[in-house]
């Protein structure tokens, strides 16, 4: 696969301008935490879902400009040929939950790092 980096015009998006050093700031990075801690892990008890997939929606630097990261499926393959996708797969054993399931399947497909 590919990478591809979609260049956005944040104003357009959020009606305001951030970079890159603004947005990954360690005090952006810790005021996002504290807002995720009361938010419980997802995993259904419903036995008629019979798989879940998870996808992670990475932001990234680019010349200091925030930017999605995404891949572009290879056109050799025999489903979803040359379509573009965030990271992401069905959830395994070993996934606790379906955080857990996007970071590694980021990891197995990008190469991020779940830190």
């Amino acid at each position: 696969m590919f990478l591809k980096k979609l260049f956005s015009d944040t104003s357009r998006i959020c009606g305001a301008n951030f970079s890159s050093s603004e947005l990954f700031s360690p005090f952006s990075k810790s005021q996002f935490l504290s807002s995720t801690d009361s938010v419980p892990p997802i995993r259904t008890t419903d036995s008629s879902v019979k798989k879940q997939y998870a996808v992670l929606v990475p932001l990234v630097d680019i010349s200091g400009e925030p930017a999605l990261l995404y891949t572009k499926r290879s056109s050799n393959l025999t489903s979803h040929r040359g379509l573009v996708s965030f990271p992401g797969g069905g959830m395994e054993e070993g996934d606790s939950n379906l955080v857990e399931t996007a970071l590694r399947e980021a990891w197995e497909e990008v190469g991020i790092a779940s830190e």
